[in-house]
């Protein structure tokens, strides 16, 4: 430490230096430890917020494994081992729930919610009792990372249903044709489109029009398995994806479903809407180059539901 100062003999007494470094390191915006190769921490200081922060009274924790989860705890030892390997600063982000926080520290003050934070693991040139040590610095960026959330959510979210739209739906149908190939397992999906959707929005307005998408698309919604995937891939169009289900045992119940949305009544001012939909079923089959092939042939059946008098199914 350099001193610009006429006075700097006063930093030549070992308590004034210390009560400097001890304002300097309570005004920094982050927390610090200073942690042994095994995990346990030799002291601590730093940001004290408690909405930063968690916080217990007369809680001093003395290793990493006492103030997070064990998940947390394996890799967090993971990268101080990497980081003394390599000699280099490594970065790691992590998140707390607060009810794995409560489970190992009753009677907790601090935030309410998911927390996520930013470590920065460096390590230093000296040993304490024959073991490596690092400094770890962290940061609270659950701010930031609720940001990314909210922006990657509107990113594959459709603005006006609430679905997923068409970009999730070709992610999510890349991951599950890997998956096909990889292990040969059933994968179906279900193309819907609204009859008549032209008619609707020129007759009774795209006020209407909107109506009628969003009530269909939360009864999709409650009318499918957990681990379907839906979203809206534009217009009035439609797709379900379901895994670890073939179309022979599924057929009967998007029949159902069909059926169902013609028995919906949809309230608009001062009527109500009756709509239907037709639809295209398929599986991924040995025949399929790729994920395209499937969607060309559901769609396909699709139109020919269409042309065959609307409100059906047919098989792709």
């Amino acid at each position: 430490m350099q001193v610009e100062s006429s006075d700097s003999d006063i930093f030549m007494k070992l308590s004034h230096l210390k009560e400097v470094l001890g304002a300097i390191t309570d005004m920094m915006p982050d927390r610090h430890f200073i942690v042994n190769e095994t995990g346990n921490i030799l002291c601590r200081f730093g940001n004290t917020e408690s909405e930063q922060f968690y916080e217990v009274n007369n809680y001093n924790p003395t290793t990493v494994a006492e103030f997070t989860s064990a998940e947390n705890t394996k890799n967090i030892l993971a990268t101080i081992e990497k980081s003394l390997q390599t000699q280099s600063m490594i970065v790691l982000e992590t998140s707390s729930k607060i009810e794995d926080v409560n489970k190992l520290m009753p009677n907790i003050s601090g935030p309410i919610a998911e927390q996520w934070f930013e470590l920065r693991i460096r390590p230093l040139h000296f040993k304490s009792n024959d073991k490596s040590l690092v400094i770890i610095s962290t940061r609270n960026i659950t701010e930031r990372k609720l940001k990314e959330i909210r922006l990657q959510t509107l990113s594959l979210t459709d603005p006006l249903t609430q679905l997923y739209n068409r970009r999730y739906a070709t992610d999510e149908l890349t991951r599950n044709w890997q998956r096909f190939v990889r292990y040969q397992k059933d994968i179906t999906v279900l193309m819907l489109d609204i009859d008549f959707f032209k008619k609707i929005n020129d007759t009774y307005g795209h006020d209407a029009g909107d109506q009628v998408l969003v009530t269909l698309s939360h009864f999709l919604k409650a009318n499918i398995r957990n681990i379907d995937t839906i979203a809206r891939l534009g217009g009035e169009e439609f797709l379900i994806i379901m895994p670890d289900v073939a179309v022979n045992n599924v057929q009967a119940a998007c029949e159902r479903l069909i059926f169902n949305i013609s028995q919906l009544k949809i309230p608009l001012e001062d009527k109500q809407l009756n709509i239907t939909v037709s639809g295209g079923l398929g599986q991924f089959s040995q025949r399929d180059k790729n994920m395209d092939t499937l969607l060309k042939r559901v769609d396909r059946a699709l139109y020919q539901a269409k042309e065959q008098g609307r409100n059906r199914i047919n098989i792709a």
